[in-house]
């Protein structure tokens, strides 16, 4: 009696994603991780929590105010043509948290993190 009867394609569709991920343990901090980075370790001036509901403010980028819009288009983080009082925000908590833990963890092992 098989009691995990999954369809040989769904084994193999999930073993090529994982194949396919892999490579991603050895390549470091790439992008994001330097930006969530700077928010979890607050070692960031300019990108702020600005989600009182976010631990972190991870997924929180703009909160229409038109200084903050200002500095990330002066650093290059948004486009010349941004909208002043733009706003955008995510709520993902379990995310955040994740987050926080690997760079509580062991914050100078991405290969960790990324697991």
């Amino acid at each position: 009696m098989n009691l995990l009867p999954l369809d040989k394609k769904i084994v193999g569709a999930l073993l090529l994603g994982l194949l396919l991920a892999l490579p991603s343990l050895w390549v470091g901090m790439q992008l994001d991780d330097y930006f969530h980075w700077g928010l979890v370790t607050q070692r960031s001036q300019v990108l702020q929590t600005v989600s009182p509901a976010s631990p972190y403010g991870l997924f929180s980028f703009v909160d229409g105010d038109p200084a903050r819009v200002m500095d990330l288009m002066n650093l290059g983080l948004a486009p010349w043509w941004t909208y002043p009082q733009v706003e955008y925000a995510f709520w993902r908590p379990l995310t955040e948290l994740t987050h926080g833990l690997d760079y509580s963890l062991w914050p100078q092992h991405p290969m960790l993190m990324h697991v």
